[in-house]
């Protein structure tokens, strides 16, 4: 008789990303809030496989922070709110809403390789001072880490840390090219 166990791993994730070079724009003035799966994020997974953990992904708000360290280098004014709901008209010229849409990841188990994979998609909304959504964007996220000479969780830990500071990267790139429409718009 042969018997296999399933194990479960628990992670907590403290990624940053560098502060943009960006131009900052000081006459606008933001307001941004964070869906709950963005403020503390906790992914727990089903045991996929029998040769595979569980997993328990603790994103505190990590999220929140990189959002924010990006609004800031673009905005001299950027202000949080709790939700969309305590913000009122007339308060703000853009208001930017984080939603996390998905967070998928493989492992060599599941994978039948020897790296990890990892995919964030967050879904933003973008309002004007009335609170008329004016756009709406998916921003997307991917890294993948060999386990190589990694120990423990670090091969895992990699992984979201690139996914996060891609994510971070598209939308730096996103607000840079998409800033004279969204100027227009308001």
């Amino acid at each position: 008789m042969i018997l296999s166990g399933c194990t479960s791993q628990s992670i907590i994730i403290s990624s940053s990303v560098p502060i943009p070079l960006v131009l900052s724009n000081n006459d606008l003035k933001v307001i941004s809030y964070f869906s709950d799966n963005v403020n503390d994020y906790l992914f727990t997974s089903e045991v996929l496989e029998k040769t595979d953990n569980s997993w328990e992904i603790n994103f505190q708000d990590t999220q929140k922070n990189i959002f924010t360290i990006i609004l800031n280098s673009f905005f001299d004014n950027n202000d949080i709110s709790d939700s969309f709901e305590n913000i009122s008209d007339n308060s703000a010229d853009l208001i930017m809403g984080f939603n996390l849409e998905s967070f998928e990841f493989l492992t060599p188990q599941i994978a039948s390789n020897d790296k990890y994979s990892v995919w964030i998609k967050y879904k933003i909304n973008i309002y004007d001072q009335k609170k008329d959504l004016i756009q709406n964007w998916s921003i997307t996220g991917y890294g993948e880490q060999l386990t190589g000479s990694f120990e423990g969780n670090d091969a895992i830990l990699n992984a979201i840390n690139i996914a996060l500071r891609d994510v971070g990267a598209n939308l730096t790139i996103k607000l840079e090219n998409d800033m004279p429409e969204l100027l227009t718009l308001m």
